[in-house]
Formats: structure tokens, sequence, C-alpha cells
């Protein structure tokens, strides 16, 4: 019998008789899981089997020794983990799986090479070889480390222990034992923080393998870096040490400290240097920039300056003109075509005057000698010789070019004359340059009469020799005499009948022209009753002299006519009101929809199977011609409806009696006959509102064949 010997870390014998110990076993009662039984207390050696916890630790098994999942009463041997129920049989005179038989497998036996209980089903047996086993799911046979069994772990090599087609990170079932810690680092230099995660491999931001760094949020400081000054001291490498407390600080040239005689901020290179990250020494400076530590004056901070001595103040190893921005100089431009007149684009601050350089910056051309400020301006030739940057098409500088040069100034000598000037009539100028006499304000094509022309109105378009005479009171074609109005008389035909319904003649035959004849009507309706819906629209022939209207409505309708004569001059407007009255009778409207119509078609129909498919017969269309007859001759209206049928009809109904209707969607049975009858309804109304309906039925006949 094996006996576990587990001894514990957090309990302690006591001698302290003050301490309860009721059992007398050396232990305190609070640390006893017995405090009764002197055999059971921390320490004791387990005893298997025995359904105690001798030692009092849960963790020291009292079954399933091996731990393979099964206690002794399923478990043939409890000392092998090897060795259960569920354990494949293995040829080697073993009961592994416990049925109380060994090598008693009656199917296939497999290679077991690298001998872990899991075979290679490329090496197979129909009976039991040493070494064989009775499965085929070893992933590796070569490796006993390596089957269904065995647990995944981590390892750089990315093996699958467990044969699940999963490796590391990507089994949920690996080891979390075997897994190393992955650090946090956020500023990724490869030192992370106290931050971590177990995992098999890092991940974006879990990716270091310590936790060394100091500052994960720069990545210039870790324990790799090397110590460098800085004005914030920053402790670089992480030994908590900075800058000159740092005996690894390392020092680039910036910080040696030079002599500085002349205390203007830069040193003499020529002096040999203190090296300090923070330390400010007096007469020093942290630089060995200086060209002449003997003058204030002269350093790489200070302006160059135009001086006799050709000084290099700023020690850029360049004096006076050979400096790009020297003070105290003039600024001149270059001459390169020796006018006296330089280019303003060329420019230079020189200390030193020299050929081919001036102070006049003005020239415009300084490839043309005569192109500059002082020459004269030759006008038409492209060259703008006096640089006043003024259009050389352009003389009077009025905003528009030359008509002679591809502009379209007439006068280029008179800022006053352009296409857009305000043209002064008769004074014999075109000064708006549209080419037009100065003399035909109106431009109608025929000069003032008092400038030698015969226009006698220079103001009206409409008014010059040989016009036509259609304004009233005005001399159209300057014959000395104007034309005469006509006259509109407005009027209706005293024999119409004046009651609702009944049609009415309107009559301008009293209208008159005293120079010559009325040629055209124009009646407009201006009034109706509130209960009319009539308007000018409904007139028959507006234009012309004696139209007609049908009245709606009872009450005061009121008419305006207009008329002209052959000389294009119109009339004032005339007025008239008529009163129209009630209908002493009406006649009620007949309505006829017009005979019965029908169609006989046929359905195609193809075998299907054991029957027939049949289509729908084709659409069968129908005319309507519906009338109405009324003895008063009054204005009818017409409406279709469909009142039997709806689904099968589609209608058109225009309105005036007539119309189409379209029957489809009729279908029947192979042999047989199928009727569909649509009925419609014709309403007639009258313009009193009284009403007749007739109706007319169409059948479509459908036979399926």
């Amino acid at each position: 019998m094996m006996v576990l010997l587990l001894l514990s870390c957090s309990k302690e014998l006591t001698t302290d008789s003050a301490v309860p110990d009721v059992d007398h076993d050396g232990w305190a009662d609070e640390d006893d899981c017995a405090p009764e039984d002197p055999a059971v207390h921390p320490g004791m050696d387990e005893e298997p089997y025995n359904g105690i916890d001798d030692d009092c630790d849960e963790d020291t098994p009292d079954d399933d020794l091996d731990g393979d999942g099964f206690e002794l009463d399923d478990d043939c041997d409890d000392e092998d983990a090897g060795i259960h129920p569920d354990a494949p049989e293995v040829c080697d005179g073993v009961d592994q799986d416990c049925d109380g038989e060994a090598d008693d497998h009656t199917g296939l036996w497999y290679g077991d090479f690298d001998g872990d209980g899991y075979g290679d089903d490329t090496l197979t047996a129909f009976e039991c070889e040493t070494g064989m086993v009775t499965n085929a799911s070893d992933c590796d046979d070569l490796d006993a480390a390596v089957h269904p069994g065995a647990t995944e772990v981590c390892d750089d090599a990315g093996t699958d222990e467990d044969c699940d087609g999963l490796v590391d990170d990507d089994d949920p079932s690996v080891s979390t034992e075997s897994m190393p810690s992955w650090y946090l680092d956020v500023d990724g230099d490869g030192y992370g923080q106290d931050a971590s995660v177990a995992a098999c491999g890092p991940t974006d931001v879990y990716s270091s393998d310590n936790d060394d760094d100091c500052d994960d949020l720069l990545a210039h400081v870790n324990p790799g870096a090397d110590e460098i000054c800085d004005d914030e001291d920053v402790d670089e490498d992480c030994d908590g040490l900075a800058d000159d407390d740092d005996t690894d600080t390392v020092y680039d040239g910036e910080d040696g400290w030079y002599t500085d005689a002349d205390s203007d901020g830069y040193g003499d290179p020529s002096s040999d240097p203190t090296v300090s990250c923070d330390a400010s020494y007096s007469g020093t400076a942290q630089n060995d920039d200086d060209c002449d530590d003997t003058r204030a004056d002269v350093n790489p901070g200070a302006d160059e300056i135009c001086d006799e001595l050709d000084v290099d103040e700023d020690c850029d190893g360049l004096v006076d003109d050979q400096d790009d921005t020297p003070s105290g100089g003039t600024e001149l431009y270059a001459d390169d075509d020796g006018d006296g007149y330089g280019d303003a684009g060329d420019a230079q601050v020189l200390c030193d005057e020299g050929s081919g350089w001036v102070d006049d910056g003005t020239d415009c051309d300084d490839t043309d000698p005569s192109v500059n400020p002082g020459a004269v301006e030759t006008w038409y030739d492209g060259t703008d010789a006096d640089c006043l940057g003024d259009d050389d098409y352009d003389a009077d500088a009025d905003g528009y070019q030359h008509d002679g040069s591809g502009g379209d100034d007439c006068d280029d000598d008179d800022a006053t004359v352009h296409p857009t000037a305000t043209d002064s009539w008769y004074d014999g100028v075109d000064s708006d340059c549209d080419g037009a006499s100065d003399y035909d304000a109106d431009a109608d094509g025929y000069d003032h009469a008092g400038y030698g022309g015969g226009d006698c109105d220079d103001h009206d378009l409409g008014v010059y020799p040989g016009a036509p005479e259609v304004d009233a009171g005005v001399d159209n074609d300057c014959d000395g005499f104007a034309e005469e109005r006509p006259t509109a008389v407005a009027d209706y035909d005293r024999a119409s009948s004046l009651e609702e319904c009944d049609t009415l003649t309107l009559d301008a035959s009293g209208s008159s022209d005293p120079d010559g004849s009325v040629v055209a009507w124009d009646w407009e309706v201006l009034t109706v009753p509130a209960a009319s819906a009539r308007t000018t629209a409904d007139l028959d022939s507006a234009d012309e002299e004696q139209p007609t209207f049908a009245p709606d409505a009872t009450g005061n309708y009121s008419f305006g006519l207009t008329v002209t004569d052959d000389g294009g001059a119109a009339s004032a407007q005339d007025t008239m009101s008529v009163a129209i009255l009630a209908r002493a009778r009406n006649a009620v409207p007949v309505a006829d929809a017009g005979p019965n119509q029908a169609s006989a078609l046929a359905s195609s129909c193809t075998v299907d199977g054991y029957g027939y498919d049949c289509a729908d017969c084709s659409d069968a269309s129908f005319t309507l011609a519906g009338s109405a007859t009324d003895d008063d001759d009054a204005e009818l209206s017409y409406a279709w409806s469909v009142t039997s049928g709806s689904s099968h009809a589609s209608l058109t109904d225009p309105g005036d009696g007539s119309g189409t209707v379209t029957v489809g969607g009729v279908s029947a049975t192979y042999g047989s006959t199928t009727t569909q009858a649509v009925v419609l309804q014709l309403t007639v109304t009258d313009c009193i509102g009284d009403t007749d309906t007739d109706t007319v039925t169409l059948t479509v006949q459908c036979t399926g064949s």
C-alpha cells in the first residue's frame, strides 16, 4: 500500500498550554481538522482508501492515487495512470482497460513507435504484436510527449501536443502553467511595465518578456538606452540616476563648456572644454562657435555689417558683400542694358557700389536700353516704352483698344468716345462707336427732319416716312395727317333667348372707323354670376364679330369688346351687361348607350401530363357610340361607368359619349366555353342638371380548343 506524506507549511505544532488542544496531539484545535482525534492532524501520514483526511490536507488524495480520474472501485491498478477503464489496450500482456482480459482487442492493431499508448495508422496488424495499440489517434508517433491524452503546453516549435489541430494560444485547453508572462509595452521599446498577461506568445501591446521599463510612455527611456544630458533630468537608462549623477552618461559635443573671454555667449574653439550636463561656469559657454573671443560684437549671433576693415562679424567666413545679408549697405539694382534704370527683380544690398548697379529699380525691360521710364512712348507698336504699365493699344486710356489694332474704340484720341459711352445726339460724334447715324435717335433708319432727314418724330420708332398708320392721334407716316381710332359698340342679338342654358349671340356690328374699316374683334367675359363657371374660354369664336355664348347659371353677365381698324389702330373697350333668367320649362335629355355587342374568341390549349393547360383568351376591344337628344337643344355632358364585370374591363372615356372598352382575363377549359358579360352605363346631363341613363352589355365568349 502506498503511503503519502505531506507536511503543512502554514500550520505549526504548539507547546503552549494556554492554546486549546483537546486531543493532545500537539496541534491547536483551530489548526486541527479533527481536534478530538489524536490520530488525525497536520503532518500525519495519509492512509489511502480509509475515507479519512489523516493529514488535514484536501490536496492529498485518499483515492485515485495515480490521478487518472478513476477511483479504486473502478481502477484495476490505482498506482498506474495508464491503466483504467478508458485506457487504450496495448499489446503487452497487461489489462490496460480493466475489462479482466489482456490484449483482448479483436480489430486492427496499430504500431506505437514512441510507446505513448497511441498508434499510427500507417502500421497495422490483425493480431496482437508486442508494442501495438488499439487506436490510430497519434498525430506524431515519433514523440512520446505528443498524443491525444497529452497536455497542450506553450513551446517555441508550435507543437500540437494534444493532437486537436490547435497549438499554443489557439488551443483553449493549453496549460496555463506553461504560459510565460508578457508585459505591457506601450512605447514599443522592448521593455515592459508591471501590467501583464499570461500567454504562449506576445500580443500587440503585451509584447515584452520583462517589466524593467521605468517610463513606458517614452521609447527612448529603458534599461538599454544611453543616459544623456537633458533639461528635465530624465533617467534614460532606468538605473535611478540622471545626467551628471550617472557614471554611465554619454556626453556629446554640446555638453562641453568652452572659454568665453568676451562674454558674448560663444566659446573659444581653441580652449579645452569642461564636460557637464548642468553645470555652468563663469566665463564659459556651452559651444565653441566664436571666431574672435576678444570682441563681444563678433559671434555667430551678430549681424554682418558693412565696414572698411571687412570684419566677419557673424563668423560665417564671409565679409561685407560676400555675405548674403550685410546691414548698413545700400539697396542697388542690376542695370544690364546700361540705360540708367535697374531691374527691381534683381536687387542687392551692397556695402560697396560697383559697375552695373544703380539705385533706381523702375526699368520694366532691362534687356532693351530704349525701354525705361524716361523713354517716349510710341503707340500701337506693342511695346510699353515708358514703363507706365498702360495698354499700348489704348492711347486715350479709356479702357478700349484702337479699332485699327483689333479693338473696338473708333476714336482712340478721345477718352469720351468708346463702345460704352452715352451718345449725345445731333452733335455729329459717334460717341458709343456703334456706327449708326448720330441724327437717328430712334434707330428707325431715318434721320431727324431738323437735320436734313424726313423723320417727323426721331424719338418714336413707329414714326417715319412710309410707316403704317397704327396709332390714333399720331402721324405715323409723317404725311401731315394723324390716324383716327375706331369705336367699339358691344351688343347682343335681340332675338336671342335670355333664358338659362340657351345660346346667346353677341353682336359687334355697330362698331365703326371714321377713316377706314374695322377688321378685328376681341371679346372677353368680364363678370359672371357666383354660380357660373364660365370664362372667356367659353366664348365660341371670341375674335369674330358675332360669337356665341352658353350661360350656365342665372344672373348678370358682362362682356367687353375691343376692335382694330385696317390701319392697326385699336379702340377703347366697350362693355355691356346681360341678365339671364331661369328657364320656364326644361326638357329632360334622353340617353342612348347604343346596341349590345358580343365577341367570340378561342383559347389555345396544350397537353399537360394527363390534362390540358389553356391560356386566357386574347383581349376583346369594343367601341362605344353613346348619344342623347334634348328638345331644348341644351348643352349636354356624357359620362360612362362600368356597373358589372369591372374586374375584366378597362374603360377609356373622352367625355363626349364615345369611348373604348377592353375586356380581358377570360379563360376556359379544353372543350368548354366561358361567357363574360360587362355592363356599362351612360349618364347624360344637361346644363340645368337633369340627367338620364342607359346601359349597354358587352359579351365575350371564350372557348378552349
